[in-house]
């Protein structure tokens, strides 16, 4: 790990950055999916779009989704060097899936609005989709942001570890997220 940059700031944050490669994230039965992430900062609007794969060379997608909202930057976060706390507010979740077994699966947990097909987005904000909460379960996630150097001298954005819910002040990650994403525009 390089020592990090400067605390972030709205205008350091200000536009897209991009999962550099995909993300392994462990499954339940032991199994990985691999993801991707593109975040896009404007003010203090924020934004995510994420893609999930069942393999690591991107032949199976497996979904897609939006978040976004309104976000705030606090004070330096003490557990992590380099970092500031952040929270990020929710206005709304979409998801789409690609196969016809998630679509299935979000069949008969009734998420959405209505009936899911591949290809299919729907605004999930009340129902929830799989992993992701509703705004009911998670209207703020209380999260941490940092930069680093990327290994060719590039400037990468570290968020929090997500191995829980961050849904509370005293959940705040205690730690960065192992990938990065980097700046493209």
């Amino acid at each position: 790990m390089t020592q990090s940059i400067s605390l972030p700031d709205i205008e350091t944050l200000k536009g897209m950055w991009e999962s550099p490669e995909l993300e392994p994230m462990p499954l339940p039965d032991g199994n990985k999916m691999f993801i991707t992430r593109t975040f896009d900062f404007h003010d203090q609007r924020w934004r995510v779009r994420f893609s999930g794969y069942a393999d690591g060379n991107r032949r199976v997608r497996l979904f897609d989704g939006v978040a976004d909202g309104t976000f705030d930057l606090k004070d330096a976060w003490d557990p992590v060097p380099g970092a500031r706390a952040a929270e990020f507010h929710f206005s709304r979740r979409l998801f789409l899936v690609h196969t016809w077994q998630l679509a299935r699966q979000l069949n008969e947990s009734k998420a959405g609005n209505g009936e899911w097909a591949p290809g299919l987005q729907q605004d999930v904000s009340q129902t929830g989709a799989l992993f992701v909460p509703t705004l009911a379960q998670v209207a703020t996630e209380y999260d941490l942001v940092a930069f680093d150097k990327g290994p060719h001298g590039e400037m990468d954005l570290y968020l929090g570890d997500r191995a829980h819910e961050m849904n509370e002040p005293h959940l705040r990650p205690k730690k960065r997220a192992a990938w990065p994403v980097r700046r493209t525009a």
